[in-house]
């Protein structure tokens, strides 16, 4: 069962980078999903989806949606807010205390991490083409052999969470990997981050949308309502009706996660 990562961002990112360099080549790999209402809403459709999400180490709410969920149902976890799978990249690549990383899969990765000074000297592996299923065991082989603290899957939905989850079973060495879909793409030159207030706001998508309404209208208008129920029903109800939440998942919370 996945824990949830509670706290405030920084205090997230912390343990986040805290786990990524302190265990490395002595544990297992850790799966972070960076939880959003777009994956609730594919795993109320698809069994096999939630119980793939099921399988990982640790959640973080990406999502303001997941965050005011776990909050209702957390109220004694403290503070929780989001971190989102772009926070996450920016923070690997413009600090050098998160050590070496690879990077598998965004659109011009590269391009990218020129932009962050010393990012390119601290990336051991980048990978921007096409994965395949045949490919997995050679990934896990070259992966393997680079031995990176945090390895950044940029895939989508939800190609991202197969290839981390046979990364993370596979790996011979310990390393952090998050599920960051476009946050290459929203880091590049052309990218368009969010204010800083909407976020706070929780109007990111919107944000998002009036950018590029012809890809991502039915992700926001479609697809993401589709999760709200997970969110708003009582488990009393979700129970009767066999609503299986991916969001139950969160249950498990702690402050301050240390790799044992």
């Amino acid at each position: 069962m996945p824990t949830l990562l509670c706290g405030q961002r920084t205090e997230n990112l912390a343990q986040l980078r805290h786990m990524a360099t302190s265990g490395n080549g002595e544990a297992r790999a850790i799966w972070c999903v960076t939880l959003n209402l777009e994956m609730v809403s594919r795993a109320r459709r698809d069994s096999r989806y939630e119980a793939l999400l099921s399988g990982a180490d640790l959640i973080i709410a990406d999502g303001a949606p997941i965050a005011w969920w776990a909050r209702r149902r957390r109220a004694g976890c403290g503070q929780i807010e989001r971190t989102t799978g772009v926070e996450v990249v920016d923070a690997v690549l413009s600090d050098a205390r998160w050590g070496t990383f690879a990077v598998i899969g965004g659109r011009a990765p590269r391009d990218t991490i020129a932009r962050y000074p010393d990012a390119g000297r601290r990336c051991v592996f980048c990978f921007d083409g096409i994965v395949n299923a045949d490919d997995l065991d050679e990934l896990v082989r070259e992966v393997g052999a680079a031995q990176p603290n945090v390895i950044l899957v940029a895939l989508g939905v939800p190609k991202q969470d197969r290839v981390s989850r046979h990364l993370r079973d596979c790996l011979p060495t310990g390393a952090v990997m998050f599920g960051v879909g476009g946050s290459f793409e929203m880091l590049s030159n052309e990218g368009r981050r969010c204010p800083p207030v909407l976020a706070r706001l929780g109007l990111e998508w919107a944000y998002r949308l009036a950018f590029d309404p012809a890809r991502l209208w039915r992700r926001y208008l479609i697809e993401y309502p589709a999760g709200v129920p997970a969110l708003l029903a009582p488990p009393s109800w979700r129970k009767r009706v066999h609503e299986s939440s991916v969001l139950e998942r969160l249950c498990t919370a702690a402050r301050g996660i240390h790799r044992q």
